[in-house]
């Protein structure tokens, strides 16, 4: 893949690697989420 964007477009500028998981007792509100739940999708 980083050859291919390579021959793409020249050079590689930046890299970003995600992952997410939210816990199943997370609340949409992220002010009214446990920390709890907060501290477990963020070790994730």
């Amino acid at each position: 893949m980083a050859d291919a964007a390579v021959a793409a477009f020249g050079r590689i500028d930046a890299l970003h690697n995600s992952a997410c998981a939210v816990h199943p007792d997370a609340v949409a509100d992220v002010a009214n989420t446990t920390v709890d739940c907060w501290d477990w999708t963020i070790r994730t």
